[in-house]
């Protein structure tokens, strides 16, 4: 049975980008909300094994998203990729390691290699 990820980007062309990578290239299930709302009405109908999340989103950021889900136990024990436009983040990667589930930092724009190998890191069980 194929992963599933779950994408939160409010960008719809880079959620078909990553789709289309990680579908075709390594068969995950690959599904996407285009905000954070969204993505709370499928982690209701749907469990996923990985959750790549855009930190800059309007109406509820990345990590609010991040809080939530874990505040609501819609993914316990799920990996989160953090993905970001913005390489000088005001926080560091390193204190984000661990904040409710984050694992990776990854930025935008991205290759579609470092996409893959990302994901499966993060899907790797000594990571989790």
């Amino acid at each position: 049975m194929s992963k599933r990820i779950l994408i939160v980007d409010d960008e719809e062309d880079v959620c078909l980008l990553m789709k289309q990578i990680l579908e075709a290239k390594d068969g995950y299930q690959v599904d996407y909300g285009l905000s954070g709302s969204a993505a709370l009405q499928r982690l209701e109908e749907q469990k996923c094994d990985l959750l790549i999340v855009d930190v800059m989103m309007p109406e509820i950021s990345g990590l609010e998203l991040c809080r939530v889900i874990a505040q609501r136990g819609l993914a316990p024990g799920v990996p989160v990729i953090l993905l970001t436009a913005f390489s000088d983040l005001a926080y560091s990667e390193e204190a984000l390691l661990g904040y409710y589930g984050v694992c990776l930092c990854m930025y935008k724009p991205f290759e579609s290699q470092t996409l893959r190998e990302n994901v499966r890191r993060a899907l790797s069980p000594m990571l989790v």
